[in-house]
């Protein structure tokens, strides 16, 4: 993983962000492909990833940042963030309420 000079990364299981401290956020919410046994499928809604999100949420990030580096914004050492969930949209949606994210029946054990 690449790691920003904000020093602001999380890279557990289910996310992994680096926080930038510029005006952009790239987020790839459906491009997980974890399929954890202990988070159950989801029984509604789509369960199909986006093909290729998390590698081109990747790909605009490493582009941006030397633009960043040598641009005229705020003081020259602006970061976009990156965010991008990674278990698969068949066990969590990361785009909704987390009410009706997942089949976890409000129990909390797998950390979601």
């Amino acid at each position: 993983n690449e790691v920003n000079d904000t020093g602001h990364i999380r890279n557990d299981s289910t996310v992994f962000s680096a926080i930038g401290n510029g005006p952009l956020v790239l987020v790839a919410p459906h491009g997980g492909n974890l399929l954890p046994e202990d988070i159950p499928d989801r029984a509604s809604g789509c369960v199909e990833p986006d093909t290729n999100s998390a590698q081109l949420a990747w790909s605009i990030y490493r582009s941006l940042r030397p633009k960043y580096q040598h641009s005229d914004v705020a003081d020259n050492n602006n970061y976009p963030s990156l965010i991008i969930g990674k278990i698969h949209r068949e066990k969590v949606d990361y785009g909704r309420p987390r009410y009706t994210s997942c089949n976890c029946d409000g129990d909390n054990s797998n950390g979601l």
